[in-house]
């Protein structure tokens, strides 16, 4: 069923419902009030002040007969006479508004069809002006030089929103390939474009690197090794002075920070030959024993306090009988150290 049937149903059929909703809902309210009133003469309540309640005067009795009258009038009477009354309603107003609700209908088809007319043309714009081909770029021509062109404005959204999203077009391939340009525009205008055909190859000169010595080289000379910043050229340098020159590349691995990928590929462009500071165990100061890497303050101190006890170390190997370091810190610190 559709609308206009839902419609003339409702028509014919509006007044016998509301009759019949009103007749069963008036029945339905007074069945509740007696109910509730039945229970109450039932109940303990009522027993105790019966003589209140029967004991009325004369006023109040008629005021209960002409409410029980009206009530049954309403009851019976109004819902009665509409189930059974006779609706003069004419065949030929119920044709009349047959009539014009699909007159309504009618109408309403019509606009819609006019409606889609006008939205098909909308979509299918003709170019204002014959085509005029020359040299632009697709990455930065402005929608006034591709309507200049001949493409519409539908053509000319689309291209423009891909253009941003991929950042531009690479190659004229790129640009020919979107759906929005026909064949007869794109073989026209392919001599227009000024992108390039295909990708340029670009050729890499190889960068020869010279071997540098650690112990000599300065900050902007480690700068130019491979894998080797600014950042870690100076951390190099400082940890060269604390140490007092490098005794090997693998010490470059000692730094802090030093990843072991950078020294990998640094590694084949360094060198350590000379440079190697010694410092006299027997007579250098604190400060300078405490800042060595191998050494550090507490050894330092341990050291001055011995050599106070017991005058001058002949060898280096009285470090490690005395304890004062490790084995293996001995055997590191020994080409920094002189007696």
């Amino acid at each position: 069923m559709n609308i206009q049937t839902y419609y003339l149903f409702y028509l014919r059929n509006n007044s016998l419902i509301f009759r019949v909703c009103l007749f069963y809902c008036t029945i339905s309210t007074n069945f509740c009030i007696f109910a509730r009133n039945t229970l109450f003469v039932l109940s303990k309540g009522f027993k105790q002040h019966r003589d209140d309640f029967i004991q009325f005067a004369a006023s109040q009795k008629r005021g209960i007969l002409w409410v029980l009258f009206l009530s049954l009038l309403l009851i019976f009477w109004i819902p009665i006479c509409g189930l059974f009354k006779n609706e003069q309603t004419p065949d030929n107003i119920l044709g009349a508004d047959i009539t014009a609700i699909e007159q309504l209908f009618a109408q309403e088809e019509i606009l819609n069809e006019e409606q889609e007319k006008l939205s098909k043309e909308k979509l299918v714009e003709e170019p204002e002006n014959t085509p005029v081909f020359f040299p632009f770029d697709p990455n930065t021509s402005s929608a006034s030089i591709f309507e200049k062109l001949g493409l519409n404005k539908g053509q000319i959204k689309p291209i423009l929103k891909l253009r941003k999203k991929y950042n531009g077009f690479k190659r004229k391939v790129d640009f020919e390939r979107l759906s929005v340009l026909d064949a007869a525009w794109i073989a026209e205008a392919h001599n227009y474009i000024l992108l390039p055909d295909s990708f340029e190859k670009k050729t890499y000169v190889k960068r020869e690197f010279i071997i540098l010595d650690i112990n000599t080289a300065d900050s902007s000379q480690l700068e130019t090794l491979p894998g080797i910043g600014k950042y870690m050229a100076s951390k190099i340098v400082k940890y060269r002075e604390r140490l007092g020159g490098y005794t090997s590349t693998e010490q470059m691995r000692e730094i802090t920070n030093m990843d072991i990928d950078i020294y990998n590929i640094a590694a084949p462009h360094i060198c350590s030959k000379q440079g190697i500071k010694k410092m006299n165990i027997n007579s250098v100061s604190k400060s300078m024993m405490g800042n060595h890497p191998y050494i550090g303050w507490k050894a330092a101190n341990n050291i001055i306090n011995y050599r106070k006890q017991h005058n001058k170390f002949i060898a280096a190997s009285e470090l490690s009988k005395a304890k004062l370091l490790s084995d293996s810190l001995v055997q590191k610190l020994i080409p920094y150290i002189g007696f």
